[in-house]
């Protein structure tokens, strides 16, 4: 089978997983955040991370790229 999941990176090159989840707020039906996976032992060890969904995020078909300051805000 085929890997679906986009990697996510930052502009300068920094991997910090791959695309898991979309959060979407409920009462406004807007994009809240990603859910990011490590791979599965950082899954397991540690859960997925929440990446706030920052203006300008572009998701393409293989990857997403994110600002360097997505890596800060990347958290549990």
């Amino acid at each position: 089978s085929e890997n679906t999941s986009a990697s996510v990176l930052t502009v300068d090159g920094q991997h910090l997983g791959t695309l898991a989840d979309m959060i979407i707020e409920p009462e406004t039906g807007r994009v809240a955040g990603y859910e990011v996976s490590g791979g599965f032992i950082a899954d397991t060890l540690r859960g997925k991370k929440f990446l706030p969904a920052p203006p300008g995020l572009s998701i393409g078909k293989d990857a997403a790229i994110a600002s360097p300051e997505s890596a800060a805000a990347l958290k549990k």
